[in-house]
């Protein structure tokens, strides 16, 4: 597939399944990275998709990753905005950040600390604000340079739910685990496969449990341009009323590298 046709090909996908839902976990899978050269470096990606005419819609997603990286330590920022809109009615706003920070104790392990803020008016969700750490493990395969990271942490967590017609607010407070797994493989023509998964159970409520899978697929155009494609399924056993326990969201876009 040549330059112009990859991105063609996704372009078009973009215009295509560009969907926005509520996820019951942000995920944070590129903050975790192996390369990182010292000093200040960044991640923007952008998708934006609409109609006009017989159906007048749109659909707009920007995230921004910030790095900061020395041999001592790593601070890593996340910022999401996602909003949607048709016939003049808005069908998604959410607001999403995140700051964690790294500490090497060992060639493949570290101690990461992370403080999180998140807000979905389509999901009844005023706010979530949350704070937590652990220990990331890190490995990278000589002969397929796939990488694999894990984790496994505490963090509490506090939201406040909108009320909803009859449905009165409330705020909760609780405590989590939080266990994930990132897994990037390289294939050929500069192409990556990546696949995370996330499960956070409540400590003193098991059953309590948010979950997610995901997976993506990206292309190099240039030395600071990616394309990608991802697909991502989310689930809450214990959601808000009026609200779904499973997402499914299908996502396209383009990267820059600075």
């Amino acid at each position: 597939m040549t330059l112009c046709s990859k991105l063609l090909y996704f372009l078009s996908l973009v215009l295509i399944f560009n969907i926005n839902t509520a996820l019951a976990i942000n995920s944070t899978a590129d903050l975790h990275q192996n390369e990182l050269s010292d000093g200040l470096s960044s991640q923007t990606d952008f998708s934006l998709a609409g109609a006009k005419g017989n159906v007048d819609k749109y659909d707009a997603t920007f995230s921004l990753d910030l790095f900061h990286h020395n041999e001592y330590r790593t601070w890593a920022m996340v910022l999401v905005a996602a909003r949607s809109e048709a016939a003049n009615q808005l069908t998604s706003d959410n607001l999403f950040s995140h700051v964690r920070l790294f500490l090497p104790r060992a060639p493949q392990r570290d101690l990461e600390l992370y403080l999180q803020l998140s807000q979905d008016e389509f999901s009844r969700l005023e706010y979530r604000g949350l704070f937590g750490g652990g220990v990331r493990w890190r490995h990278q395969s000589g002969d397929t340079k796939s990488q694999i990271f894990s984790g496994l942490g505490v963090m509490y967590e506090r939201e406040k739910i909108a009320a909803q017609g009859l449905l009165a607010s409330n705020i909760e407070e609780q405590i989590r685990l939080n266990l994930y797994a990132v897994i990037r493989h390289p294939l050929e023509n500069q192409a990556e496969l990546e696949f995370n998964g996330y499960t956070q159970p409540r400590i003193d409520v098991p059953s309590d449990t948010r979950a997610q899978l995901g997976t993506s697929i990206s292309f190099v155009l240039t030395e600071r341009t990616r394309v990608s494609l991802s697909i991502t399924v989310s689930h809450d056993s214990q959601p808000p009323d009026n609200v779904d326990h499973t997402d499914l969201t299908y996502s396209s876009g383009i990267s820059l590298y600075f």
